[in-house]
């Protein structure tokens, strides 16, 4: 029989309060941790104001109630609020972790009142005072069944607890119909507690439920937005890379042009044109916009399409190019300045012409006994984007004598130091392409886009 009733007892428990290793596992754990940030929450003010608040009942028991149980009220108040100024005194994981001092309190409170209610009810003691210890008695058990944690079965074992200090503290000397009658409401009122507890109990499941949802929704929804945004910008990097030269090796009878190109994020903004006009020359250009990213793009979009729309003519005046995009990014940055620098070199069979507009130089491979050289071609010119005139200083140099084998132009993720740039850090990039190509870009530690474009007269 009261295996039975234990089995039914238990089912009923486990429906009231679902086991952690439910289908709803989550939930509850979501809603501890909901508790507990709660907790954690209360500033120690919240601790010390209540300790002096239970401050007030301890002096008023000591010189109001009934010199039997004077000693021990007292020392359960002072138990009581030692738990509490514990928890004011201490850190935030303290005040979080309050399980176990609520059950301390708890212990305190029933068990102190329920030995101050069996010395008073042991003296002769008139219906009023009675009635007044037995409701101090019944409120205290109520608060704190109501108040309990949401942990399984506590508030059920405090109520159980109540009633049976209940019983030591009426004492066997009262009547039996009067014992029934106490216990009856205890019942009554602890049953309440109780249930008011569960109710509040599933309430704050259903709210954490709904509040792990949301939050759970809340992931999806960003993380549906961050890739989102990923797939944009991989379509972005694709169209960037369309803006680059259709081959990474141009060929002509007394040339070889290589391209090589490394981001250091997914969109970059460096940028490099070729082109070969009709009478053979070679028209080579690479832009280093300012800034990184998303804007630098944008920028050096606006450069392709100025160099697309250039590409029609038959033509090709570098001047009146750069001017144009000049102007460009002038007009375009009325309200936030758009720059870049640009390097634009004119091969022609027997010279090298280059225009810098605040760009890095290019430089000159020269091989000479066994020995190579870098030699800086350096052109004046300001920013386009940062002022109405361009004062571009070109200069021109031969490149079929002196054992000039190549001409490299890139950007300051390239030639760092600019015309300072050691040779041998140059000489040990070029090695590094000749046996890996663009890859060998990402052995070098600056942390910049890479551009090189490497013409190399052919044998």
């Amino acid at each position: 029989m009261f295996k039975k009733l234990k089995i039914k007892l238990e089912t009923k428990l486990a429906r009231l309060y679902p086991p952690k290793d439910s289908a709803e596992s989550a939930i509850d754990r979501y809603m501890v941790n909901w508790n507990g940030r709660y907790r954690s929450a209360l500033n120690p003010t919240f601790y010390r104001v209540t300790s002096i608040v239970l401050l007030l009942p301890v002096i008023s028991l000591y010189f109001l109630s009934p010199a039997s149980a004077r000693t021990s009220l007292v020392v359960t108040y002072l138990l009581m609020i030692s738990q509490v100024l514990y928890l004011g005194m201490g850190s935030r994981s303290r005040s979080a972790n309050t399980l176990g001092i609520y059950i301390l309190v708890s212990q305190f409170a029933l068990i102190g009142h329920a030995v101050s209610f069996r010395l008073i009810m042991d003296g002769a003691l008139d219906l009023e005072n009675s009635m007044i210890i037995c409701a101090m008695y019944t409120t205290m058990g109520f608060l704190f069944i109501i108040l309990a944690p949401v942990y399984n079965g506590l508030a059920l074992a405090l109520a159980m607890e109540h009633l049976a200090l209940a019983y030591f503290s009426w004492g066997p000397s009262h009547p039996d119909s009067r014992t029934l009658s106490w216990m009856l409401i205890l019942l009554s009122f602890d049953s309440f507690a109780v249930g008011f507890h569960i109710l509040n109990y599933q309430r704050m499941r259903r709210h954490a439920a709904l509040e792990l949802s949301a939050h759970e929704l809340q992931i999806q929804n960003e993380r549906l937005r961050v890739e989102s945004i990923e797939k944009d910008m991989r379509l972005a990097q694709q169209i960037q890379d369309s803006l680059s030269p259709k081959s990474d090796t141009i060929s002509s009878g007394r040339t070889t042009v290589r391209f090589f190109h490394r981001r250091y994020d997914i969109l970059g903004g460096d940028w490099m044109g070729a082109r070969m006009l009709t009478n053979g020359d070679l028209v080579l250009a690479v832009a280093d916009v300012s800034g990184k990213g998303i804007a630098a793009s944008i920028v050096a979009q606006a450069i392709h399409t100025l160099w697309v729309q250039a590409l029609v003519q038959e033509t090709f005046d570098p001047e009146k190019w750069l001017h144009d995009v000049n102007n460009t990014l002038i007009m375009m940055g009325h309200t936030e300045l758009h720059t870049a620098t640009i390097g634009l070199a004119i091969l022609t069979e027997h010279r090298v012409t280059y225009y810098s507009c605040g760009h890095v130089p290019l430089f000159l491979m020269k091989k000479t006994n066994n020995t190579t050289e870098y030699v800086p071609l350096l052109s004046r010119g300001n920013l386009v984007g940062f002022t109405n005139e361009l004062d571009l200083k070109p200069v021109s140099a031969a490149w079929d004598q002196d054992g000039t084998d190549s001409i490299l132009l890139g950007t300051d993720g390239i030639f760092d130091r600019g015309a300072r740039t050691k040779m041998a850090k140059i000489d040990d990039l070029l090695r590094a392409i000749e046996a890996n190509g663009s890859a060998a870009l990402n052995n070098d530690d600056v942390r910049d886009d890479k551009l090189l474009i490497w013409v190399k007269r052919a044998a």
